[in-house]
């Protein structure tokens, strides 16, 4: 596998968008770092290359492990006011139907409708 399959597989498995270039650069550098030691060390480029990669072990692995360090943030803030509008709008609506069940025709209804007009 080579560095460009290894890196894009690694970033597929992370979920924050703002950690993903952040992450892929030092998975970069560290197989880059490892591949010259093993240049230096008498090794051909690409063999030194294939080398560091296979070092880094599985992908998948290393992805999902740097997602649990790197996981995105829940938007509470915007989580809970969807919530709370969400409840109002529901008890608001179960208000309007115990009304409707009380009255029990349309005349009813009608005189309802000009009495809460008549308070407003």
């Amino acid at each position: 596998m080579n560095k460009e399959n290894y890196l894009k597989i690694v970033i597929n498995q992370i979920r924050c968008e703002k950690a993903k270039g952040m992450i892929s650069e030092e998975i970069e550098n560290h197989i880059d770092d490892q591949a010259k030691v093993y240049i230096n060390m008498g090794m051909g480029e690409a063999e030194a290359m294939a080398k560091a990669v296979k070092e880094m072990g599985d992908p998948v692995d290393t992805g999902v492990s740097l997602d649990r360090i790197h996981r995105p943030k829940m938007a509470w803030k915007y989580l809970s006011l969807s919530k709370y509008y969400s409840n109002k709008s529901t008890k608001k609506k179960k208000n309007q139907s115990n009304i409707y069940r009380r009255l029990k025709s349309w005349k009813q209804f009608e005189i309802f409708i000009d009495e809460s007009i008549n308070k407003q």
